[in-house]
């Protein structure tokens, strides 16, 4: 059941990570039937987890029932044989429900380890996953880098226009961070794909 939210939840972000590349395909009707396939799938994994869910604990209540009704009747049958007396079958019925009644709340808790352990499974499965980008086995590590980063006499225009940016100077302190802001298209990034 977990599965299918996670697919759910995949579908969802690659859709809307792509909706630009999916409107200009004309995929839309497609992404929509796969998102309603992933969600029915969803929803019949849900009404299955429901159902074993809500006959589990019916099962353990007809379990314990039936245990009384064989007590009872072998007990009263012990009884009219005079083999016990009502008070040691009383006694005897009373023991058993002292004994069904942890029963029935380890079978919840049961329940309840089984739905934690299969989101610890889920848990595990992504600690466990490797990295993609792996490490050389000999490589360099790279030293500190100290100093500061200097840009001098940078100037750039779009073809045919005025200068966008002229003689345009700018000395990084090691350890700082500085940003260039301004308006859409003003040229902030041109120093550093231009120089």
């Amino acid at each position: 059941m977990r599965d299918r939210k996670a697919e759910i939840y995949n579908h969802l972000q690659e859709t809307f990570t792509n909706v630009k590349l999916i409107k200009a395909c004309a995929n839309e009707g497609y992404e929509i039937n796969r998102f309603s396939d992933l969600n029915e799938e969803n929803k019949e994994a849900n009404l299955k987890a429901v159902f074993l869910s809500s006959s589990f604990s019916p099962i353990v209540d007809f379990m314990n029932y039936l245990g009384y009704i064989i007590v009872l009747i072998y007990g009263s049958w012990e009884v009219m044989k005079n083999q016990l007396t009502v008070g040691e079958l009383t006694a005897f019925l009373a023991y058993l429900n002292q004994i069904n009644q942890p029963v029935k709340r380890y079978s919840k808790i049961i329940h309840t380890i089984q739905k934690g352990a299969s989101a610890l499974q889920r848990i595990f499965e992504t600690l466990d996953t490797e990295t993609e980008v792996k490490e050389k086995e000999n490589a360099v590590i790279l030293p500190e880098i100290k100093g500061k980063i200097k840009l001098e006499n940078i100037t750039f225009n779009y073809a045919q226009s005025n200068h966008i940016l002229k003689e345009f100077n700018l000395t990084i302190e090691a350890g700082k961070t500085v940003a260039l802001v301004g308006t859409s298209g003003a040229g902030e990034k041109s120093p550093f794909f231009n120089s």
